[in-house]
């Protein structure tokens, strides 16, 4: 029985380690720089990447330095929204095909006068 039992669990880890394997091999990175039109980095500006027909969003902040980076499914298209407070909103269409990496340049908002 112990030896039944040892082969299970080599056949489980093995089964279970090819999985993870693979799994890791369709994801991308998708990252990149957030800028205002000055070329100064926009910190925590949001990064959220819908893919087209699922519900599995993808999201991340930019950090101080205006740096993202997302891993996104290899072969989806995703509806990609660029926001922060003040700037106006980026929306790009990404089909993730291999690692991608652009900076992005936000625009500020014209402030109304009332």
């Amino acid at each position: 029985m112990i030896i039944l039992n040892n082969k299970f669990y080599k056949i489980f880890f093995y089964s279970l380690f090819i999985t993870q394997n693979l799994f890791t091999q369709s994801l991308i990175k998708y990252k990149g720089k957030i800028l205002d039109n000055l070329n100064q980095p926009i910190s925590y500006a949001n990064i959220i990447a819908e893919p087209k027909g699922n519900t599995n969003i993808k999201y991340t902040f930019s950090d101080e330095n205006g740096n993202f980076e997302l891993s996104l499914m290899k072969g989806i298209t995703y509806n990609i929204s660029i926001t922060c407070l003040g700037f106006k909103k980026k929306k790009i269409k990404f089909t993730a095909n291999k690692n991608f990496s652009k900076n992005y340049i936000l625009e500020k908002k014209k402030r109304t006068s009332k």
